[in-house]
Formats: structure tokens, sequence, C-alpha cells
């Protein structure tokens, strides 16, 4: 009769090594559980705050406060033309849906400013699709911070120049 097989012959037991196959699939889903760790705790992290000093930390709380639905708080980053002369109820994006935002560009010339990002807008209806493009904000330097006078997202016509071309026509 033979010994079991984790017994030695004279009753000591024995571990068992992994062949090497089993060992390569343990450390590939070791590796592969890290991964979707580090992914799933990234969703949760926020972009830092940028200072809202600057025509950068600006744009970040305008379009924050865009994308989440404060409109009044939104309306407050405009240039005191736009808040009081672009339409009440705008921006109307809705909260529900998703959106990256990322930073491209900064370029400050006195007191005026530009600041460029790429903008990523979930299409929920088209299986978490994005459609990516580019925005620009022109800023003016005020005695309390910085005021978007152009701007090309979310609120479409709602910008300097555009209320120039109104009076004009």
């Amino acid at each position: 009769m033979s010994a079991p097989e984790h017994e030695a012959r004279d009753g000591t037991p024995t571990r068992r090594s992994l062949s090497p196959d089993g060992r390569i699939i343990l450390w590939a889903g070791v590796v592969l559980a890290v991964l979707v760790a580090v992914a799933v705790a990234s969703m949760f992290i926020r972009s830092p705050q940028l200072d809202p000093a600057t025509p950068e930390g600006v744009v970040q709380r305008y379009l924050r406060a865009v994308v989440e639905g404060r409109r009044t708080e939104a309306r407050s980053y405009l240039s005191d033309r736009l808040e009081r002369e672009c339409e009440p109820w705008f921006p109307r994006y809705p909260s529900r849906d998703a959106y990256r935002i990322e930073l491209v560009e900064v370029v400050v010339d006195g007191s005026t400013a530009e600041v460029h990002v790429i903008v990523a807008e979930q299409d929920v209806e088209l299986f978490d699709y994005y459609h990516e493009f580019s925005a620009f904000y022109s800023l003016v330097s005020t005695g309390d911070g910085w005021r978007i006078t152009e701007q090309e997202w979310p609120w479409y016509g709602c910008s300097e120049r555009m209320l120039d071309k109104e009076e004009s026509t």
C-alpha cells in the first residue's frame, strides 16, 4: 500500500509546490487583481484643485459647476456683461452625463489669458462612447480675479464676441 500524497513514507507532512505553469497563473492573477484595484480607486479620485486665483483654476471651477448643474455658481465666473446678458437658464448640461476635461495649455498675456482644454463627453446611448473635442476660454483679469469673456463650450453663443455681433446687426 502506498502512502497518501500529502505525507511522506515516514508520516511527516510534505509540501506540494506549484508547477511552473501554476506559478505563472497565480502571479498573473495577483497582478490583474492589483491593476483592477488601482483602476477602481482612480475612478473615485478627483482631479487636483487648481489655484482659484489662476485662469485655469477659474475655468476648472466654472466647468465643474456647469457639469454638476450649479448654474448660479457657473454664471459667477463669467464677466459682468455675460452674467447680465446671457440667457438665465443656461448652461443646461445635466449632471447625469459623464465628462472628462483635460487642461492642455494656458497662455497669460498681461491682464488677458487663454485656456485650452480637451473635453470628452460621454454619449450614454452608444455604449460609453466618448466624443472628444477642444474648447477655448478667454479670460480677463479684474480686481477680484479672473473672469471668463469668451467660451466655446458648453454655453454656445454666450461670449462677448457673440454679443458684439448681435448688437451690430
